[in-house]
Order: structure tokens, then sequence, then C-alpha cells
């Protein structure tokens, strides 16, 4: 469970923190979301561009741009309330 926790909403921690039983019969949990996609403009062409000459470091550099890309929508988001 501890490895799942960095995936699931605030909301759903917070549920499961008030109700820490096992549930006898099955159950839900309704709320409003929103979902987000994002695209990279040119993504394949810089993933092209960058496994070229070394397919390893290239990947390795593209990892790293998408970290940064990532964090900074979580940032936006968590600030304004986003889960």
């Amino acid at each position: 469970m501890d490895s799942l926790i960095r995936y699931a909403s605030r909301r759903l921690l917070l549920h499961l923190a008030e109700h820490p039983y096992l549930p006898t019969e099955p159950n839900s949990l309704s709320f409003y979301s929103s979902i987000m996609f994002a695209d990279m403009k040119d993504f394949t062409i810089l993933a092209e561009q960058l496994t070229r000459n070394d397919p390893v470091e290239g990947v390795n550099t593209l990892a790293g741009y998408l970290d940064i890309y990532i964090g900074k929508l979580v940032e936006i988001i968590t600030r304004h309330g986003g889960d």
C-alpha cells in the first residue's frame, strides 16, 4: 500500500484514513474531477534527434526534460488545489 500512496489522490487518502477498516461490501466514492491531456509540440522529432547519436544518453536527456515539464504542470495544478 505504501508504494501506491504517491499515486493516490489526497481525497482518497483522507477517505482511507477516516475509514481504516476493510469494507464488508463493495462501495464507491463520488466526486467531480477533470482530466488534463498535455501535448508537447514536435516531441517525436525531439526524441529522434536526442537518440540519434547515443540512444542511452538521448533517452536519459529526454526523461530529464519530461521530469521538468511534468513537474511544472504538477506544481501549477497543486497550487490551484488540484490533486
